[in-house]
């Protein structure tokens, strides 16, 4: 039993990835966070945790109680994605710059720290909303957008500066590369191009010669060793890394515990084969984690504080539930 543990907002990767794949998988039960606090217990076998950064502090502490547990269990069950341990993306880009493994520098907006590398934006340090602002490219632009930021009244809190560090391919665009880990497996997913710095999608052509270099890399995973580096340093074995490659260095963006994954029905004929490895990663993937165990769940004991306030966000769901049954009755009743 796999079991993946997902904000109530944040469902649709894991659905996408179940309703165009889940034919090829093993059984996967995705629950939301809101659904397990109800019930204080959670499936035994194989957990994985994500979306850290949708979670208030309180629900975060009792999602370390449900890894403490899941943990306690033993073997067979397992804890991917711990809590405890995983770093997210600042924690991650920080610890990175400063062991020299990654030129990406990043600080908060509310600390004392200031940026020594030029370009760079400001993003939130959570999510994946599009920067402020445009490129900054010196002192003085980054303390002209932060009053800006102030006066138009947003916060400065969980907001960060990260340094730009793409450079252009040979024919003029941006480069962002995706590959998932699943347990053990490193999975290439992509390679995206955008004449826009920020790279959110490929941009609508690509010839003969880039779907062939796309294949290669899905094929061969020449960058495997170094990813899976990454991944352990950020005790991440869940997620998609996206990153891209400076002058034959890896150049890490972030990693998204709650990736998007490939829709394996439809899209362009030429690339079919491409999705075909995708798909035979994720399976291998996902079957090495799956484990028989006993049907016993997992039960966990919150913190106190961050129970009682897991209590009272129950409470509040069944009393919003009541309320949505009260109006359906009364709008039946009105037909």
């Amino acid at each position: 039993m796999i079991t993946v543990l997902v904000s109530e907002i944040n469902r649709s990767p894991m659905r996408r990835l179940l309703k165009t794949a889940g034919h090829a998988l093993p059984k996967i039960r995705v629950l939301t966070y809101t659904q397990v606090f109800r019930r204080f217990f959670v499936p035994a076998g194989c957990v994985i945790f994500t979306d850290f950064d949708l979670l208030s502090d309180f629900e975060l502490d009792a999602a370390c109680a449900i890894a403490a547990s899941v943990e306690n269990r033993g073997a067979p069950s397992r804890v991917l994605n711990d809590p405890r341990k995983a770093k997210e993306r600042f924690a991650l880009l920080s610890h990175l710059f400063e062991t020299g493994q990654n030129t990406v520098e990043v600080t908060r907006l509310q600390s004392d720290q200031r940026p020594t590398r030029y370009p760079l934006f400001i993003r939130f340090e959570n999510g994946c909303l599009r920067p402020d602002f445009e490129m900054i490219s010196s002192a003085s632009e980054l303390d002209a957008a932060i009053i800006d930021l102030t006066n138009s009244g947003r916060t400065l809190r969980g907001r960060m500066t990260a340094s730009f560090e793409t450079a252009t391919d040979a024919d003029g665009l941006y480069r962002k590369y995706g590959a998932f880990r699943i347990g053990d497996y490193i999975v290439p997913q992509h390679i995206l191009r955008s004449d826009k710095w920020i790279v959110k999608s490929r941009i609508s052509s690509a010839d003969d010669a880039f779907v062939a270099e796309e294949l290669a890399f899905v094929r061969d995973n020449p960058h495997r060793a170094a990813l899976m580096k990454i991944f352990k340093a950020a005790n991440i074995e869940f997620g998609r890394i996206d990153y891209t490659v400076r002058d034959g260095e890896i150049v890490v963006f972030e990693i998204n515990m709650n990736p998007t994954f490939p829709r394996f029905r439809g899209g362009k004929s030429n690339r079919a084969e491409r999705r075909k490895y995708i798909l035979e990663g994720l399976v291998a993937g996902f079957e090495s984690l799956d484990v028989r165990t006993d049907k016993e769940p997992i039960h966990f004991t919150p913190i106190n504080y961050a129970e009682r306030y897991l209590v009272l966000r129950r409470e509040d769901i069944f009393a919003r539930l009541t309320r949505l049954w009260h109006r359906a009755r009364r709008g039946k009743a009105n037909e």
